[in-house]
This record gives C-alpha cells, structure tokens and sequence, in this order.
C-alpha cells in the first residue's frame, strides 16, 4: 500500500475484540492500534463484532478456549466473526516482526513457560521445528511466534504423538502440501488416530496429502492451531533407525552423537550418557557435545559430573555463555555459592542482556545475604523479561521486601 491514508484504514470497518491476556502489547495499546488503523475496538460480549482476537500471553490457551460463548463459536463456524490468535492478528497488520519491546526466550525460560523439560525445546531447535530469532555466544533465542510454535508441538505431544513421529509426519506434510511449508504457528493441526492433520481450506489433511472430510462441525477445531484431543503424554522410546551405522560397520562421529541425542529425546540418560562419551571418544573433546554431556548428567542427578562438563566445555569455549550460566547454576545446587556468583557475573561480563542469569544471580546473592545487590539483578531481570515465565514470581518477591 502506497499511501499513508490506505496504511490507516487497513481495519476499517472491523469491529474487534480481545479476549484473554495479550503477549505481545498491552490492551490499552492493541485498542488504540486498531482505532489507529482505522477499526473499532468493542468488548467481547458484543453482538456487533467482526474479530476475536485471543491473547497468548498465558500460554496454553485452553482454558481461555474453554470461556468462549458457544452462540460466538457458532457465528464462527457461519463466517460472521472471525476468530484469530493473537499472532496472526499482529500479522494481519504488519506488526509480527515489529512489536515494542519483544519479549525473547531462552530455551530454558521457553521450556519454564510451557512446563516442558529443556531437552525437548533443544530437540525441537536442532531439527528445525523451532527457529530462533538471534544467537548471542551459542545462546538461542526465541521470539513469540517461536513461543506458539512450541506451545503447538507440545500439544501434538500431549495427544500421544511420539518426538519421533512428530517430527516424521511433520516433513512428510511438508513434502505433500505446500502450504504446509509455513511457519508453524500459521498452520491448524491437530492429531486422529495417531495421524497429524493439517487445515485445509474446509477439510483436513494428512502426512500423505490425503484429504479427510468425515469430522462433523461440532468435532473440528474453533481455533485450527488450538485443536488437539487430550491423550498420553508424548514420550517414546523409539529409536531412529537413520542415526544407527550399517551392520559391521564403525560409526562415525556424527552417528555416535546422533545415537545420543536419541536416548536423551527418549528419555534414556544413561545410554545416552555412554554414546556421548563415545562420541568424545571418537572424536576428541568439543565444547558443545561436553555441554550436552553435562546437561544429561544434571538430569541424572550426577551434579559433580555435570560441573566437570560445564568446565570442560568452558576451556574450549570461555565465550559459550549458556555453559558458564549452567555452571552457576550446578555451583548454586552443590552450596557453592561464592563461586556461582563468579559464574553468573562471568556469564554477564560475555552476555550483559542474559535475563536468566540476572535471576539465577539474584537468587544467588540472596543466599549470600547481598539482599541490596540482589533487587538491582531482580530488577534488571524484569526490564529484560517483563512478561517470560518467572516474572510474576520476581514482582511478587520485591513487593515483599518493600
């Protein structure tokens, strides 16, 4: 659009309403936005409504679902209101890659917000399924969409798809319909019989391009991306055959640490633990296979072992700046607190803007009895991460000490 009147007019004559927590603005800001460009911002109760717009801010949404007038849902399913994530609402005005002050995740306050363990979120970013915005010294970093994208996955999961399954199916969709190449959090998906199906123009389709057109309107999904049926979680011990070398042969490096990553994804520590250490073995010492080492052996609960890791992999990297803050953090669990304060701030002389670690060092110093040193780091932390997974819990704590 050329001109600036057609910039502003872009949601005239939508009348739209949000309903739940908003993630990416404030409410005051969202309204005043849509009255910006040219739409008028009315209470979800109205019976002149045009969007709904869902916030994700609190993620996931099914109990926000779950508030939904079912007459709303109805005039959704006739076409008369329109129902949209919080997401593609911002994408709708241009805005997905320009929100104010974008909240970013790490893997571990990703994996705290979806009440997930860190490995899955570290499984979903090596195979591509999660793209992070940035890089900051091996650090990834996740914006919003990334934060729906994996709130999706770990629904598909809950549904009883296995990581392995998931993944397969996945690119298999992929393969078989183009549309299904876009990001994620713009796909509808849910899970039947153990197939993955993607929304379709008014039908379904599945892993091998196939169309399914037997679900009844009162079984489809209101909101596409949010439908996915309650079921086992979705832990397996599948074993991906492609990582496993051919009979007789020696497998290479990469094999070995592909090998590893599969009995860490299934859950099985301790030969993961053995194929990770083969892989060193194998290869010589490499500060990010040290690190995925530590991790697993901090799941396992071998703190000690996993401190050495951290160690290691520091030596080959001191710039690895993930491995310094788990460092801190295995240091704070052993009661060793001095030297995992010279962890954290040895992380932040690298990393300044590392949320995390301003948490994990103000914990720090609280043990240390530094209480003062303690709200500058509790302050800091909610300037970077006013709205990730332990905000609410920092506010609550300066509050007390007021």
């Amino acid at each position: 659009m050329g001109g600036t009147v057609e910039a502003s007019a872009i949601l005239s004559p939508l009348r739209i309403a949000f309903f739940g927590r908003l993630g990416g603005s404030t409410l005051k800001d969202a309204r005043r936005e849509v009255r910006r460009l040219g739409g008028t911002p009315v209470d979800a109760e109205s019976n002149d409504l045009d969007w709904l717009v869902l916030g994700e801010a609190e993620l996931p949404l099914a109990a926000t679902e779950a508030q939904i007038e079912t007459c709303l849902l109805e005039r959704a399913d006739r076409g008369d209101v329109r129902i949209l994530s919080e997401t593609e609402f911002w994408r709708e005005i241009g805005r997905i890659d320009a929100l104010p002050e974008r909240q970013l995740y790490t893997a571990a306050a990703l994996a705290a917000l979806l009440d997930l363990p860190v490995s899955v979120i570290r499984r979903w970013h090596r195979s591509g399924l999660l793209q992070p915005v940035k890089s900051v010294h091996r650090l990834a970093y996740f914006d919003f969409s990334q934060a729906v994208t994996a709130r999706q996955l770990a629904r598909l999961l809950e549904s009883g798809v296995s990581a392995d399954a998931l993944e397969r199916k996945l690119e298999q969709l992929r393969r078989f319909v183009p549309a299904a190449s876009r990001s994620l959090d713009q796909l509808g998906l849910m899970v039947d019989g153990g197939d993955i199906l993607m929304r379709l123009d008014e039908s379904w389709v599945d892993a091998r391009g196939q169309r399914r057109f037997d679900f009844a309107s009162s079984e489809s999904p209101t909101v596409g991306s949010e439908a996915v049926p309650n079921g086992s979680s979705g832990g397996s011990g599948e074993q991906d055959e492609g990582h496993r070398a051919a009979p007789g042969a020696t497998p290479t490096v990469e094999e070995l640490i592909a090998q590893a990553e599969a009995f860490e994804d299934a859950g099985v520590l301790d030969a993961a633990v053995e194929w990770y250490r083969s892989a060193l073995a194998a290869g010589g010492p490499t500060a990010p296979i040290c690190f995925q080492l530590g991790e697993v052996l901090y799941r396992l609960g071998q703190l000690e072992a996993a401190r050495e890791r951290f160690y290691m992999a520091l030596e080959l990297d001191a710039d690895f700046v993930e491995a310094r803050a788990n460092l801190g953090c295995v240091l704070a669990e052993l009661e060793q607190y001095e030297l995992a304060r010279a962890a954290f701030v040895g992380a932040l002389e690298s990393h300044p803007d590392y949320g995390d670690v301003h948490h994990h060092l103000a914990a720090t110093l609280e043990k240390l009895g530094q209480t003062e040193e303690a709200r500058t780091h509790w302050e800091r932390f909610l300037e970077l991460s006013p709205r990730g997974p332990w905000a609410d819990e920092v506010r609550e704590r300066l509050s007390d000490k007021r």
